[in-house]
């Protein structure tokens, strides 16, 4: 039991260690395209509205349902 607890914390900490390099190395990516940056962050923002508009269409749907 004792050795499959421990694989178990060795998968999580290479999972963890996998995440954390990704991380970084997109945030390093990022930091050096500028517009990417303000491309992700300007997409992101329109489909937040977007989601938001549709939501509010399928919620404040008035139609008649025969």
């Amino acid at each position: 039991m004792a050795a499959f607890l421990d694989f178990l914390n060795n998968l999580w900490s290479y999972f963890v260690s996998i995440n954390a390099n990704a991380y970084y190395g997109i945030m390093f990516i990022l930091s050096k395209n500028w517009l990417l940056i303000f491309s992700t962050v300007f997409i992101g923002i329109l489909m937040y509205t977007e989601m938001q508009n549709k939501a509010g269409d399928i919620i404040d749907d008035r139609r008649n349902v025969y």
